[in-house]
């Protein structure tokens, strides 16, 4: 009974301070966000559609719908699959090792109209291509979707940070 008093003066205390508790994955900060088709200029068929998918996915669950058309939006990000790179790790007995980097480029606006994020991410994969023309397209395919979808966590803790950032700059705690 007593630990539970503790605990309950001691969020007494801090509830007056303005210090607040927010999940760590909380999608809050971001508000309500559009997110447009990417464009894809890889070789990697449907890569953008796919990263922008991954992207409303992660950014849909919890509290905040996530999605929303621009107009009704207080973020809307626009992106471009800029490139998928292969490099070979290690010959194997069934194939090739690859490790895949997709690199996407992102831009995030505001409400307002002001840049909240503009930069590059990247995410990276490794498969095992095996042989044969068809069986290596494949593994490409999978090992660059899974790539995205690496680069696409990524943007979500970018996004909220430059959120956070812009929060702090307007004294907004």
């Amino acid at each position: 009974m007593t630990l539970r008093m503790a605990a309950c003066v001691g969020l007494a205390l801090l509830s007056g301070c303005g210090y607040g508790f927010v999940a760590a994955g909380s999608p809050q900060v971001l508000g309500v966000v559009a997110i447009t088709e990417f464009s894809n200029d890889t070789a990697e068929v449907g890569l953008g559609h796919d990263c922008a998918a991954t992207l409303r996915d992660r950014l849909g669950t919890g509290v905040n719908p996530g999605v929303a058309s621009a107009e009704a939006a207080d973020l809307v990000v626009v992106g471009r699959v800029s490139h998928v790179v292969e490099r070979p790790l290690a010959l194997a007995s069934g194939g090739v090792d690859l490790e895949l980097e997709v690199t996407v480029a992102v831009r995030a606006v505001n409400a307002d109209g002001d840049l909240v994020y503009e930069g590059e991410v990247r995410g990276v994969d490794a498969v095992r291509s095996g042989r044969g023309a068809g069986a290596a397209h494949l593994a490409r395919g999978a090992g660059a979707r899974r790539a995205c979808r690496d680069a696409m966590d990524t943007l979500v803790d970018e996004l909220r940070d430059a959120a956070r950032y812009q929060e702090v700059r307007r004294g907004q705690p």
